[in-house]
């Protein structure tokens, strides 16, 4: 079971730390990225509000949509108001392999609803990527290798809500930790041969869980090891499953063409 006292509490600064959002402190936004430090009350709030509605144009894909302000629908934060604009992002982090990208939700939303031992989590084994709900993944948890594990990915959006904000997995800001506008899955199954392989955006389709862009061909991904690489959509599911698996112990090279 999960220790919330630790864990979330531990985490109750804003997001998780592996999260796209976590990343403006890396990419020369450190003072948006701390906004609300020092603040408390409605001061600490209007920060929040505030980051929440900066869009940033490292997170946008100039292919898909510009890096601006777009409409918040109705999704408010528990430690902050409800902010009527979104900064977006048009990346999302590596869960992993699971049949799900939300399968802890809903998360708590008090500490006591955390604490409560009668809660049923989600086992941490089920996600087996970089980021998802809790997550404390380190390199030594990077069995499989730097260089063979996904970490970030272009994600897929419908693209007849590119600016709506109106889709259930494009509705949050960056700022949001592990949730479906910021994790993606390489989910396969061998027996089913479902595989949730990365695609181009299709109007009309809305995908919650897959990886993909704007892009013809192929979409891009950064591996542990800080290299960038285009992916095909036509990767086979098996591979693609591999790779976003951190510690299978796997070879993506061996999977089958």
């Amino acid at each position: 079971m999960t220790n919330f006292s630790i864990e979330a509490r531990a985490r109750q600064q804003i997001v998780d730390k592996r999260s796209i959002g976590a990343l403006a402190g890396t990419v020369e936004q450190k003072s948006l990225h701390q906004l609300e430090a020092g603040k408390t009350g409605q001061a600490r709030i209007d920060a929040l509000n505030a980051r929440d509605a900066t869009p940033l144009a490292v997170f946008n894909c100039p292919t898909r949509r510009p890096a601006v302000p777009y409409p918040n629908r109705n999704q408010a934060n528990n430690n902050g108001n409800r902010s009527p604009i979104h900064g977006r992002a048009d990346y999302a982090a590596s869960c992993g392999d699971p049949p799900g990208v939300e399968l802890d939700y809903p998360l708590p939303w008090k500490f006591a609803e955390g604490d409560d031992p009668n809660r049923r989590w989600v086992p941490h084994k089920w996600y087996n990527g970089i980021s998802y709900p809790f997550s404390m993944v380190t390199m030594a948890n990077v069995r499989d290798g730097m260089s063979n594990t996904y970490m970030f990915g272009e994600r897929y959006i419908q693209p007849d809500h590119y600016t709506t904000g109106m889709l259930h997995s494009d509705d949050w800001s960056m700022d949001r930790s592990a949730g479906d506008d910021l994790i993606r899955s390489s989910y396969h199954n061998s027996k089913t041969k479902l595989s949730w392989t990365p695609l181009q955006d299709r109007p009309g389709l809305s995908l919650d869980t897959h990886f993909g862009s704007a892009h013809h061909g192929s979409c891009n991904f950064a591996f542990c090891d800080g290299s960038v690489r285009e992916i095909n959509y036509n990767i086979d599911g098996e591979t693609h499953r591999r790779l976003g698996n951190r510690h299978d112990g796997a070879p993506a090279s061996s999977a089958a063409p």
